[in-house]
This record gives structure tokens, C-alpha cells and sequence, in this order.
């Protein structure tokens, strides 16, 4: 049986060998689509739901692959989804809304955008799967910008309407990152196609009402991200 072992071994460890590449700088684009999960807030003022849409990201990043099959890379990115949002005011007032300007009806159905750019220190670890073909583990720690921008339509009574702003502000935060990629060497690329889950910490973010203090919403940012791209050595 340890004779066996020791085959099994012997023949990963000169496999690995034989299909890594050469050590040094390289870089690398992708794009793709953007997946970002739905974003919930609650508070003693207002409700808001926000249910982003499929949207798109851009990612490029330089690093160094080690004589070992790992490499260290630095990426900044930006990602923008589309979004419907539901909204409504938690507030019992005395003068029925639409009466006076200050105090306008809003519609519930709200659009905007979540997007921002991001900047991500990664780790990854190549595993060949043939001559060719490599899958490359990674995960990672950064900052990510949350730029939410939500706005509805306000009522008077008197029939006149206009764009309200209901969040048009961003935030800063700390990020997780983690990835799974597949890697096919051609010539002097490698072309490439991955998968990566961000999570951010809480955004906080105000949120602007007719007739109520501005309060505001906290919440996490999660986003799954399908790309292609491809890599090249300087």
C-alpha cells in the first residue's frame, strides 16, 4: 500500500511540475456579468427593498506567479447593476400627503443603480489539469465602493409631479473576495473564464423621506460574478 502511495505522489508531484509555468510579472483583464443579491433595510422610519438586476464588471489586475504554484495579485474593478426598488414611510402624519410641496405622495416603485469600483489584494493556488489547462483557487481581502442611487416620483394633489431623490450616496467598506477560475494556454495567453463571490461589510447609507428626518440604511453587499478574460506574461 505505501509503495503505491509513494507512486501516486511521485507522479502528482512531476505532473505538477512538468505543467507549471515559468515564474514572473503578468497580467490580466476580465469581464462579465455582475450578480448582486437583494438588499434589505428596515428602520423605525422607512422601508426599503432594494432587487438589483444581472449587471456587468470589468476587472484588471498585475501580480507574480512564484516558483511554487502560487501567485499573489492586485486587482481593481468596477461593477454596475441596474435596479427596482420598493419603498414606503413608516410615519403616521396629520396632513394626508400631497397637501403642501414639503409633503408630497411618493410612489412605492423606485429605480436606480448599485455600482462602485473595488480594489482586491488576491492569493491564488494553480492546480493543472493537463498540459493546457489549469484551475486556479484564490480568495482575497480589499474595499469596495457601494454607490447606491435609488429615486421615485413625487404627487401633489393639485396633479403636478417631479423626480424625487430617495438615496443618492456611497460608502467605503471592507470586502472578502474568494474565486475559482479555469485557465487554457494559448500561445502566449492564457484565456480564461471564473467565478467570484464578494461579500462587503455594512454600507450606510442615508436615506432621504418627504416628511421625515433623514434616517438611513445598513446593509451588506454581495455579489456573484461570472467572467472571461484573458492573461499575459510582461
Amino acid at each position: 500500500m505505501k509503495k503505491y502511495l509513494a507512486i501516486g505522489a511521485l507522479a502528482l508531484v512531476s505532473f505538477t511540475s512538468a505543467a507549471q509555468a515559468d515564474p514572473g510579472f503578468y497580467g490580466d483583464l476580465r469581464g462579465g456579468a455582475a450578480m448582486v443579491d437583494n438588499m434589505f433595510s428596515a428602520d423605525r422610519l422607512t422601508d426599503l427593498a432594494i432587487n438589483p438586476r444581472t449587471g456587468w464588471s470589468l476587472q484588471g489586475g498585475v501580480g507574480y506567479r512564484f516558483d511554487a504554484p502560487v501567485r499573489l495579485e492586485l486587482q481593481a474593478g468596477y461593477q454596475h447593476s441596474n435596479v427596482r426598488a420598493t419603498y414606503r414611510e413608516l410615519v403616521q402624519v396629520t396632513i394626508p400627503c400631497g397637501t403642501v410641496p414639503a409633503q408630497p405622495c411618493l410612489d412605492p416603485n423606485v429605480t436606480g443603480s448599485v455600482k462602485g469600483p473595488s480594489v482586491f489584494a488576491m492569493g491564488y493556488y494553480d492546480l493543472p489539469l493537463g498540459d493546457r489547462l489549469t484551475l486556479s483557487l484564490g480568495a482575497g481581502v480589499g474595499a469596495q465602493r457601494v454607490n447606491v442611487d435609488l429615486s421615485t416620483i413625487a404627487r401633489m394633489n393639485s396633479g403636478t409631479s417631479s423626480q424625487f431623490s430617495i438615496v443618492d450616496a456611497g460608502d467605503t467598506v471592507f470586502a472578502g473576495r474568494g474565486a475559482a477560475e479555469l485557465a487554457y494556454n494559448v500561445g502566449p495567453v492564457d484565456l480564461t473564464v471564473g467565478y467570484s463571490f464578494t461579500r462587503t461589510g455594512k454600507a450606510t447609507l442615508p436615506v432621504k423621506g418627504a416628511y421625515i428626518p433623514t434616517s438611513s440604511f445598513s446593509d451588506n453587499l454581495s455579489t456573484h460574478q461570472i467572467t472571461g478574460g484573458v492573461r499575459f506574461t510582461f
